[in-house]
């Protein structure tokens, strides 16, 4: 076995380590310097073909008519038939708070610990006489606001997010189960 020319050392092996390093703090900051910070707008998607589809099945859906202004629904769309009825549409507001519509067959327990957890605590009743469906419960927990409509003995409407209580209140008069055209 022959022996290598070049001496190996721990010292020459932390040398090394910190040249690498330097390299790539280097390459990563030149990058950045040359790199135009462009503001990416949301990709549009595609929500109304779910609500035909949920519709042309029988199924009453709440969707928005129109979205507030600078409002963009974001990915991924949930749907499904089976074995429970859920549809969720998730958004993002013209200030880029979330706001969500969730209507699903469920408890109201079980809507709640599915999109904002075990920590959801019941507030007043609020009634809302310019939409479609009126009577709702305010749910608050440190971050989000929820409005809770039972809209059967097993079937209940979320709309819930970050975005305040002005912003899902506004959204709520927005909703209907109108046909979906189009």
């Amino acid at each position: 076995m022959s022996q290598s020319r070049h001496t190996r050392s721990f010292a020459g092996l932390i040398g090394a380590l910190v040249v690498t390093l330097v390299a790539v703090i280097g390459f990563v900051a030149f990058r950045g310097v040359l790199r135009d910070n462009v503001a990416v707008e949301p990709r549009p998607v595609e929500w109304h073909s779910a609500v035909r589809y949920l519709q042309e099945q029988d199924t009453q859906v709440a969707w928005p008519d129109p979205l507030p202004e600078g409002w963009h629904v974001r990915e991924p769309l949930d749907y499904r038939l089976a074995p429970r009825t859920l549809w969720s549409l998730l958004m993002v507001t013209d200030d880029r708070r979330f706001v969500g519509v969730r209507q699903e067959v469920t408890s109201v327990e079980d809507a709640l610990l599915a999109v904002v957890g075990e920590d959801a605590e019941e507030g007043e009743s609020l009634r809302l006489p310019s939409a479609e469906v009126t009577d709702w419960t305010v749910w608050t927990t440190d971050q989000d606001h929820v409005l809770v409509a039972e809209l059967s003995d097993d079937e209940v409407l979320l709309v819930y997010g970050t975005a305040g209580p002005a912003a899902i209140q506004e959204l709520a008069t927005r909703l209907t189960f109108a046909p979906r055209s189009g």
